[in-house]
């Protein structure tokens, strides 16, 4: 068994942020269109080079404050009053507590940094192209609306039967031809997944059928759903009802 001393040190040396896969599907992917993503990247990308930059003058602002609290700490050892001693040490540890940080929130930085522009470099072959993306382009604009606001009026769709009031508002703004693109899209998206829900069912109808005719009563719950990816309940039901009827 590992010891609280190991796992203490182990934990002050990892650096866990974001992963790749999180990145491009809930940052990258959270635009609907190829456009709209890679011009969310170049500003992940800005943005993170900055807070990288500061990152730094802080590290460096952090080592000075470290210098000037041991010349303190050691000022006031030669002085021999106790009351400083102790003031000068706080100050003295802390200081060096802080700079226990700057490895893992660098190592963190640029691991998410670096995700974001392999993602540039596998979908942008030259520095034209680099920049004809990070340009606005009223046709790429157009269509990423359409795709996003029929996203949103599609999921409306499944969660209420119906677009809701927000994201109709918004198509009403839209052109005639947009809106019918727009709610168009929102229409294939609802149905095909209504569709694929109802298959995706019928996968487990047996299971359901053999739970719902047993005396047992349970709760399913998402505990354990990463072994197998089922939810654990139904697992249990294969060996409770199916396997054993085998």
């Amino acid at each position: 068994m590992l010891t609280n001393e190991e796992i203490f040190t182990h934990a002050k040396k990892v650096a866990i942020g974001m992963s790749k896969n999180q990145i491009e599907n809930y940052v990258v992917s959270s635009h609907v269109t190829g456009d709209r993503q890679l011009k969310q990247v170049l500003l992940e990308i800005e943005n993170r080079s900055h807070q990288h930059e500061k990152m730094l003058i802080d590290e460096r602002r952090g080592a000075l404050r470290l210098k000037k609290a041991k010349k303190d700490l050691d000022d006031a050892k030669v002085d021999g009053d106790l009351f400083c001693i102790d003031e000068a040490q706080i100050e003295f540890d802390d200081a060096t507590l802080d700079m226990e940080m700057w490895s893992r929130r660098k190592a963190q930085s640029n691991y998410e940094i670096n995700v974001f522009v392999e993602y540039v470099q596998k979908h942008v072959e030259s520095q034209d192209k680099l920049e004809e993306a990070s340009e606005w382009n009223e046709e790429a604009e157009r269509k990423y609306w359409i795709a996003r606001l029929g996203k949103q009026a599609a999921l409306d769709i499944v969660a209420n039967g119906r677009i809701g009031i927000g994201n109709m508002d918004s198509i009403a703004m839209m052109k005639k031809e947009d809106q019918i693109a727009t709610i168009d899209v929102a229409s294939q998206y609802s149905c095909l997944l209504k569709v694929s829900i109802d298959k995706i069912q019928g996968r487990t109808e047996k299971q359901f059928k053999a739970y719902a005719e047993s005396p047992d009563i349970d709760i399913p719950t998402f505990h354990g759903v990463e072994k197998t990816l089922n939810v654990p309940l139904l697992d249990e039901i294969n060996e409770r009802y199916l396997q054993s009827s085998d």
